[in-house]
């Protein structure tokens, strides 16, 4: 009797824990594997809405001669770009030729959005270097994959300083609060797993073996 009672005591726990997997599964999944959600809420507020978002910049340029970092931000409001600015140092593998890149003045056609939840930009922006003037009206194209990542690719002779290539960065964790289509969905970090656990622990019960 003694012992059924003892293994009957060590599978309430197990039970309870597969009680709660099937309910709260799904959401627990959710806050661990965000990108399905994140790409839906960005989708939204490409699409119809209003968003800002900004990041690092860590790439490299002619074939991985050059290296190229720094800093970029974007803002859109009702689908279209009201501030942008890129601000970038690039140096020769080697140690020299250091020197600064400015990004600004984008102007742009309304954002669209592909299939794949990656924002495109096409327009003009104007290219300085070392705080100077550098070329004007140069042809851009930004993309922003979900708004996670952001590829930058230029024209003309502002093009061929970067060896024709694109320069690629990444960008900080999205705000949950920059538009409601963001309202009710579990981003990393969101608490949801702490609070479940705060929620429903199962009680400590007596070791039977002691």
């Amino acid at each position: 009797m003694k012992g059924m009672l003892s293994a009957v005591l060590l599978l309430v726990p197990v039970v309870g824990a597969l009680v709660l997997g099937s309910l709260y599964g799904p959401a627990v999944q959710a806050s661990l594997n965000p990108g399905n959600e994140i790409m839906t809420a960005s989708n939204n507020v490409l699409q119809s809405d209003t968003f800002s978002a900004a990041g690092s910049i860590g790439s490299t340029a002619s074939n991985g001669t050059e290296i190229v970092t720094g800093n970029w931000s974007i803002d859109v409001k009702d689908g279209n770009v009201t501030a942008f600015s890129a601000n970038l140092a690039m140096i020769s593998v080697n140690g020299t030729g250091y020197h600064t890149i400015q990004l600004a003045n984008l102007t742009a056609s309304k954002v669209t959005v592909e299939t794949n939840g990656t924002a495109v930009i096409n327009g003009t922006l104007d290219v300085g270097m070392n705080d100077t003037s550098g070329w004007t009206g140069v042809d851009a194209t930004i993309l922003l994959p979900k708004l996670r990542a952001v590829s930058i690719t230029l024209g003309g002779e502002a093009g061929d300083h970067f060896g024709n290539q694109p320069i690629y960065g990444i960008a900080n964790p999205p705000d949950e609060t920059i538009t409601s289509a963001a309202n009710n969905i579990l981003t990393e970090g969101s608490g949801m797993i702490g609070n479940l656990t705060e929620k429903f622990r199962l009680p400590e019960l007596p070791n039977p073996f002691r």
